[in-house]
């Protein structure tokens, strides 16, 4: 951020007019020790080539803390406001879109769990709105606009005797919010003691400092006594939820801001008096600058270690005593610059450009490096001009959900030492036996060292998370392993194989509860939540047409479930598949299937990745392309290798269910079906075609109203024929799995389920085995229900899971197709 007002006046356009063309202004760019350099310039941190010296590791300090529990910070200040923005120009001025649909559904489904919006245009339905999609919002109580420009009605933080006390319009409104989930904290003025201390200066082209424009900027900004009073008000009237506010960085603990050109240096005590007006800090730094003549430094010269810089000058300006070692008395947050630098602000162009935007891997180091330096959060700044469909909001996903998977470890307190050849910098966490190493090179050349990490497990390998390679071998020597790094890149390790499980959306080889709620009628998308067995919060997906089937599957082959959803055909419209694919956080559409087809989440060619599929009933039999034989139905699917045309198979009698399952364990689903017996005894029995032999096996079990429920229920590897009988109206004894286990061809009964429950597959304790379990749908009168009843085979105990807000009509995602 910098300091500059918001909405369609934002960033100095007034204060220009005023300051006339015989002026200059002198604003800051990243910090007052990061000036537009230029050739041959003698500064160091002009020297964008040499390698900065690499932060080091830091003790641990408190973390944001949101309804009792530790919460990582992962946000932007707005959704982008546009669909696209074209090359070199930016999109301003557009309305703010926080509120909608379009932008909470992404922001849920991407992980971003913060955003920053103004507090009086937030209600409390907006919360609830909010909540349901997982975000949360800080609210912010200021503008930039001086008290006698239009649109100034918010000035809460500077507004002391009209705002600071009981029955204000600020305490009515704290009053009115401060109970509600997806409330987050409150946000006072920005850059409030870089403004008003230092650096924040307007200087004439000779030099000087001009003293009636300075003082005309700083009429804007609330004094000290203000800003603090703010927070003390805000404190006492809702002491659950902190006041946060932003500044700019001081380059380092010991000089605060050193002086640039004219104007004076920023000094810490000048800097730690400003401690007083929040109980948590965020800075703001943009190391890829916009040069004099238009342009920024390309990759991979730009100075990225500044963010981390910053985040280390915080821990010891916000340090108590501000004596090594140290640690910051409240969170602090780190804000990473998500736009080309002067894309928001034509104050700042040259040329009329506006600088180069951060790539994925300029991204991507910012964070990880700012988080390795102590940062409990990572907001982007500047995202609402950059497009909805901009490379760089996909890449700013892309690492908004990584850190979301690894928020656990980001507020554990087991802190394992981690020891790095030099040249690199790094952490180790962990949760219980799970490990995460997050390792960066903190420089623009190529590094190779050695990583030797504590209590990985003799002999375990390295596997990379977010990254298409394979796993890194143990050198039980070195007690580590070695890898490459290109110019600021950054490589997480876990500890932990990849285990492909039903309904892991957090990839920690256990599978998660979901309730999937469809559409009732559009506008309003379906929405997906995951209670992931890993994560604090509960995962929101928004999408799903009215009558749109769910589905589960790992549709990219990074071991985490993507959310799928498939649309029917309609008269001549063929079916689609939709897709929110993990890796990459985008949707993906897949067309397939006619009316009456059923769609499947299967991998038929092994290779990981579930195959976009569905199975074809026939109205009358038609005769196998092969045999002649009549059949009256057949598979077509996709190979997630190859693509192309569908391939088909050929298979089934009337009435018969596809089921999923890899009975021969080759690591490819078989083509199998089900036949539901009926009133007069016909049916009962499953028909496989193994795909490793072609050999088609038939089994008999199963009576009226018996329901397929395939798994892995003594964790061979092979599928096991299963089905549930429910428990009918009459009560008739029923509420049990039959099992035969492919291991030693016995029969296994377990009785589970009340009237009305539905039965459901999954490891949901990670033992490599599937789990007894049922699901009692949730009913308005009485209100019950929306839970799971499960009995772990690890343990045989038996456990209740649920969660707050079930809506009837939620039920487990994919059972429509899988049952």
């Amino acid at each position: 951020m910098k300091p500059t007002p918001s909405g369609p006046t934002r960033h100095l356009r007034l204060l220009l007019a005023a300051c006339l063309a015989a002026m200059a202004v002198v604003l800051p760019r990243l910090s007052a020790a990061d000036p537009a350099c230029v050739p041959a310039d003698p500064r160091p941190i002009c020297h964008t080539t040499d390698p900065e010296d690499p932060p080091q590791a830091v003790p641990p300090g408190p973390f944001w803390v949101h309804e009792g529990k530790r919460f990582f910070v992962i946000g932007v200040f707005d959704y982008p406001t546009t669909a696209t923005s074209p090359d070199g120009g930016p999109a301003r001025d557009f309305p703010n879109i926080n509120k909608t649909d379009l932008a909470q559904g992404e922001l849920g489904r991407v992980g971003f769990n913060a955003i920053i919006h103004k507090i009086h245009d937030v209600t409390p339905a907006d919360l609830d709105k909010f909540e349901q999609h997982g975000v949360h919002v800080l609210l912010s109580a200021w503008n930039w606009k001086h008290l006698d420009e239009p649109g100034n009605e918010l000035h809460w933080v500077r507004e002391k005797d009209a705002q600071h006390h009981v029955g204000s319009d600020l305490d009515l409104r704290i009053q009115e919010l401060k109970n509600k989930s997806a409330l987050l904290g409150y946000d006072s003025m920005d850059e409030l003691g870089w403004n008003s201390e230092g650096g924040g200066q307007l200087v004439r082209s000779d030099g000087v400092i001009d003293a009636g424009a300075t003082a005309r900027l700083r009429e804007r900004l609330p004094t000290l006594d203000e800003a603090v009073s703010f927070r003390e008000f805000v404190n006492a009237r809702d002491p659950a939820h902190p006041v946060y506010y932003t500044e700019v960085a001081a380059t380092n603990s010991d000089a605060g801001i050193a002086p640039w050109d004219d104007v004076p240096g920023f000094s810490p005590s000048q800097y730690r008096k400003w401690m007083a007006v929040a109980n948590a800090w965020g800075q703001d730094r943009y190391p890829i600058t916009l040069l004099p003549d238009g342009g920024s430094p390309p990759f991979p010269t730009a100075p990225l270690n500044r963010p981390a810089e910053s985040t280390e000058a915080m821990r010891a300006l916000y340090d108590d005593d501000f004596m090594a070692p140290y640690t910051p008395t409240a969170p602090i947050l780190m804000v990473l610059q998500g736009q080309g630098l002067a894309e928001c602000c034509d104050w700042d162009e040259v040329n009329g450009k506006t600088g180069r935007r951060p790539n994925y891997i300029e991204t991507r180091y910012m964070a990880y490096s700012s988080i390795i330096q102590g940062a409990r959060g990572i907001f982007w700044w500047g995202t609402d001009v950059i497009g909805q469909d901009s490379q760089l909001w996909w890449d700013i996903k892309k690492v908004a959900a990584q850190l979301r998977f690894l928020e656990p470890m980001l507020v554990s307190d087991s802190r394992p030492p981690l020891t790095l050849s030099p040249g690199l910098v790094g952490m180790q966490r962990a949760v219980g036996t799970r490990h995460i190493v997050i390792v960066a090179n903190p420089s623009p050349v190529q590094v190779t060292s050695n990583i030797i990490p504590s209590g990985w497990g003799a002999n375990v390998q390295a596997r990379s998370l977010f990254e298409q390679r394979g796993p890194l071998p143990y050198n039980s020597t070195l007690q580590g392993w070695t890898d490459t790094f290109g110019p600021w890149e950054v490589h997480v390790y876990t500890n932990r194989p990849q285990q492909r499980r039903k309904d892991d959306f957090d990839g920690d080889g256990t599978s998660d509860f979901t309730w999937y709620w469809p559409s009732p009628a559009m506008p309003q998308a379906g929405m997906l939540t995951v209670q992931a067995s890993s994560l604090p919060r509960p995962m929101r997906f928004a999408g799903g047409l009215p009558g749109d089937i769910s589905l589960t599957g790992d549709y990219d082959g990074d071991g985490i479930t993507d959310y799928a959803v498939y649309t029917p055909a309609a008269g001549t419209t063929p079916g689609f598949f939709t897709v929110w694919r993990s890796q990459g956080q985008h949707w993906s559409w897949f067309n397939l299937g006619g009316p009456g087809d059923i769609p499947l989440a299967a991998d038929y060619d092994g290779d990981g990745i579930t195959d976009i599929a569905v199975y074809e009933r026939f109205a009358t039999a038609q005769p196998h392309p092969d045999t002649f034989e009549p059949v009256y139905g057949k598979f077509r699917w996709i190979p997630s290798q190859t693509g192309g045309d569908p391939v088909a198979r050929y298979m089934g009698e009337p009435d018969d269910t596809p089921v999923v399952g890899d009975f021969d364990k080759d690591g490819k689903d078989d083509h199998a079906m089900h036949k539901a017996k009926d009133s007069s005894g016909w049916g009962g029995w499953f028909t496989v075609r193994k795909s490793q032999s072609g050999i088609v096996d038939w089994d008999t079990m199963g009576q009226v109203g018996d329901i397929p429920v395939v798994g892995d229920y003594d964790g061979d590897g092979f599928s096991d024929l299963a089905i549930y009988t429910p428990r009918w109206p009459t009560d008739d004894g029923g509420g049990y799995f039959t099992v035969v286990h492919s291991s030693t061809g016995t029969s296994h009964v377990k009785f589970l389920g009340g009237l009305g429950d539905v039965p459901v597959t999954g490891d949901y304790d990670g033992d490599g085995k599937t789990d007894f379990a049922v699901y009692r749908p949730r009913t308005s009168t009485p209100a019950a229900g929306g839970d799971y009843t499960v009995i772990f085979s690890s343990t045989q105990l038996t456990s209740v899971k649920s969660r707050s807000g079930v809506r009837p009509g939620e039920l487990p995602m994919g059972r429509a197709w899988q049952q």
